[in-house]
């Protein structure tokens, strides 16, 4: 795992952060995968993610509990996570709806790094009847679409803020690798449990 992640991908169904990774590793993409269980895992913070891709239903139980979800989340950008600048996070979920209710949660939050935005991308839309990722290659390019489209229409000058200990052309460099593909050294899934 590496200080320089700059996408972090998060879900509780392994199947499904095994077939998304699968595919950003064909595509040679620095990220860090971290499958949920619930119980605690001590890793270095990630100060310098950029893209946070979340699964909104870590904990399941109940669906319409979404305080119970938020307050995960909130849990893993603010103890595990910590990103030192802003950061855009996309929502894998069923409840596309509740992206802008999790970002007025966030936004409340002491102590918690806000996104810039949240984006919801819907499980409906890439998931088969028995719940599988029908195509891994058209997940990655509907997250790229929705990234770079929000790109396009915030421009890049949307994540340039607080970057406390970075020069102009260190922020340059941090938002073109959000989109440029390297080899990536955290290709293992980080369990969060003992």
């Amino acid at each position: 795992m590496s200080m320089t992640t700059r996408i972090i991908v998060i879900d509780d169904e392994k199947h499904h952060l095994e077939s998304l990774t699968k595919e950003l590793d064909r595509l040679e993409t620095l990220y860090l995968p971290i499958h949920f269980t619930g119980e605690q895992v001590d890793i270095p913070a990630c100060p310098n993610v950029r893209l946070i891709f979340a699964d909104l239903h870590l904990v399941g139980g109940i669906v319409s509990d979404y305080k119970r979800d938020f307050t995960v989340i909130g849990s893993l950008i603010e103890d595990v996570i910590r990103p030192s600048g802003p950061y855009l996070m996309l929502l894998w979920t069923r409840y596309p709806d509740q992206a802008s209710t999790l970002r007025a949660f966030l936004e409340r939050l002491q102590g918690v790094a806000k996104p810039v935005d949240i984006l919801p991308l819907p499980k409906l839309d890439h998931l088969n009847c028995n719940g599988d990722i029908k195509n891994e290659a058209a997940l990655v390019r509907a997250i790229d679409a929705l990234a770079k489209g929000w790109f396009r229409s915030k421009g890049v000058l949307s994540l340039q803020g607080s970057w406390d200990s970075l020069d102009d052309q260190e922020v340059d460099t941090l938002i073109k690798e959000i989109y440029t593909t390297r080899q990536s050294d955290t290709g293992r899934i980080v369990e969060f449990e003992d």
